[in-house]
């Protein structure tokens, strides 16, 4: 593949593919840099995640949008190169460094919040570490995030005037849905256990009930008992971290 060319762009090799598209490592001569190419056969949502990378990626631990084009019949994101492996390749190795994670992740999500969309796609494989260093983390795939009920008529102006069209959650969804799905992640990165829910938490021993008491009101199935915001969720999780 090294050789050959998208727009500006010389593609340097492969690293990722799945249903969904391909994602490329590729070098830029305006920039002079190496960038990271997601290749996607639906132009639609291609265009469609491009425009929230580029309402939304402005935090630090969100990867930098950088532009955006149609070739050979694909839609082409253009971003960061994040040197790094995601959590499904490596796991913490302390309960301080996961508590870091989790507060980072919660971090960029209180930025995507406040724009005014859910991430909604949050798993091990869609965080990011760059070599290898909890502090330099970088939450990514923005193809499942949705647009907030309540910011629908803000952010569609937008949209419309560049012909993006958004999934709109119902009213019954918000941003405490991405606060259990960063939870249930925390508890995997203490215990290495996956799929804990409210129910099954309260049979692991987590030896800081403390701690497992702010996770399990960030998973509990009655949603208006969870945290209401990220902010309050790193509030109740800062005091663990040492």
């Amino acid at each position: 593949m090294s050789g050959y060319t998208w727009d500006k762009y010389e593609i340097k090799k492969l690293i990722g593919s799945g249903k969904k598209g391909e994602v490329y490592q590729a070098f830029d001569p305006d920039m002079k840099k190496i960038v990271a190419i997601k290749r996607m056969p639906s132009i639609k949502r291609a265009k469609r995640e491009a425009f929230i990378m580029k309402e939304i990626c402005s935090h630090k631990y969100l990867p930098k949008f950088y532009h955006f084009f149609i070739e050979e019949s694909h839609g082409h994101i253009v971003m960061e190169w994040i040197d790094g492996a995601t959590l499904r390749q490596r796991t913490p190795t302390n309960e301080q460094e996961a508590l870091t994670i989790t507060l980072k992740i919660l971090e960029a999500l209180n930025h995507i919040h406040k724009i005014g969309f859910i991430h909604s796609d949050l798993n091990r494989g869609n965080v990011m570490l760059i070599k290898n260093n909890p502090e330099m983390l970088r939450l990514i795939d923005f193809e499942c995030s949705q647009l907030m009920a309540d910011n629908k008529d803000h952010l569609q102006t937008n949209s419309k005037k560049k012909k993006t069209t958004f999934k709109i959650t119902d009213s019954s969804t918000d941003e405490r849905d991405d606060l259990l799905r960063v939870a249930s992640l925390c508890v995997f990165l203490l215990i290495g256990k996956n799929r804990v829910t409210y129910h099954t938490l309260e049979e692991i021993d987590l030896k800081n009930n403390e701690l497992k008491s702010v996770l399990s009101r960030a998973m509990d199935p009655n949603k208006e008992k969870r945290y209401r915001t990220a902010i309050e969720l790193m509030e109740a999780l800062q005091p663990f971290l040492t």
